[in-house]
């Protein structure tokens, strides 16, 4: 039950708590108002620095279960206001500590370059959120000439390739990955739950793809569902939801 809620919102962990308490929707109405709700900064202006003193969903939930009486809920509102103006710190966190692997100097991005695709790194510094981006999503290759296979004009955007993309629902068009999606998360910038649970799972899958080619390079193409599950597990982001890549009846 406790995945069905973000309780990064007040209001929600309200509702978490009353239904584990069986109080009924009156109730949990009357701790709302009796909640410093309003003291909570808002998420989409607010930065997620991670000092050590993140209240991850797995925090707040493992207190919420102690708790039977409203009061403890409300003074636990009180003492961690300011901690509730963010959510998906799991997914944020795990992401960026991911991408510091990915884009360093040397890092897999960059061996990805020079052992599969037997290309020299000009740059003498890790390369831009652009370049390795467009890299993650094969938009990086190039023919015998070694011209661009995909060339993508504009503002550094990949919108102009998913427009009106038969293959795309519209929804996924909205929420698939992107350059800005990502730098707003290196930076601990607020995204929406579903660009960032894509942007996870897109992640997750370039470097198990990454070093299955570099380990093993007659091996490339396979994909870890058991591995990416494990993964989302340890971002606080449930194992199985609709539109999950490979969820499908047998």
């Amino acid at each position: 039950m406790d995945k069905s809620f973000d309780c990064h919102m007040m209001q929600e962990t309200v509702y978490y708590f009353c239904i584990r308490n069986g109080h009924n929707y009156t109730t949990a109405e009357n701790i709302i108002k009796a909640s410093p709700i309003q003291e909570v900064p808002d998420i989409t202006k607010s930065k997620i620095v991670f000092d050590g003193d993140i209240l991850f969903t797995s925090a707040i939930i493992k207190e919420i279960d102690q708790f039977q009486e409203s009061e403890s809920l409300l003074e636990y509102f009180r003492n961690n206001v300011s901690k509730f103006g963010y959510n998906h710190a799991g997914a944020t966190d795990a992401i960026q500590k991911l991408w510091e692997r990915i884009a360093p100097k040397d890092g897999l991005a960059d061996l990805e370059k020079e052992k599969i695709q037997q290309l020299d790194i000009k740059e003498k510094t890790g390369r831009g959120v652009w370049e390795i981006f467009k890299q993650i999503l094969g938009w990086d290759e190039v023919d015998e000439e070694n011209r661009p296979l995909y060339v993508i004009h504009g503002d550094r955007s990949i919108k102009p390739l998913l427009k009106n993309n038969q293959l795309l629902p519209v929804v996924a068009e909205k929420n698939f990955p992107s350059r800005q999606t990502m730098e707003k998360i290196i930076y601990g910038r607020h995204v929406k739950p579903e660009n960032i649970r894509k942007t996870l799972i897109l992640i997750y899958f370039y470097i198990f793809l990454d070093l299955q080619s570099i380990q093993e390079p007659e091996r490339r193409g396979l994909r870890s569902g058991r591995n990416s599950a494990a993964d989302r597990r340890k971002a606080d982001f449930p194992e199985k939801y609709d539109g999950l890549p490979g969820k499908c009846k047998r």
